[in-house]
């Protein structure tokens, strides 16, 4: 199943299904592994392509309404407030809607 990222819109009443969940699962946990090894505050110590690639899977988890915690929540806002992603959210906040893919959420 592929699932439409959109960093302003949001999904309304979805529930993953059961693999959807495995997935998640596997991605906290290589987040929270990684974590618990970096001196932080990032993925490996300091923002690399790592934490930039988790970037459109971020997105996702906000459009679909999935809650990240713990030390991944932490992560998750520093990442949100780094330069070059901030700048982005912001071009994403201020473009223009486009109804036919907003009406897939």
């Amino acid at each position: 199943m592929f699932l439409l990222g959109s960093y302003r819109g949001r999904a309304r009443g979805f529930s993953p299904s059961d693999a959807a969940m495995q997935e998640i699962e596997r991605i906290f946990d290589i987040w929270n592994a990684s974590l618990s090894t970096s001196p932080g505050p990032v993925l490996f110590s300091k923002v690399s392509i790592a934490d930039c690639m988790y970037v459109p899977i971020l997105t996702r988890f906000r459009t679909y309404g999935v809650p990240v915690e713990g030390d991944a929540a932490a992560w998750e806002a520093r990442i949100w407030e780094q330069p070059s992603v901030a700048k982005w959210a912001r071009l994403a906040e201020q473009s223009i809607a486009v109804p036919k893919y907003d009406a897939l959420l």
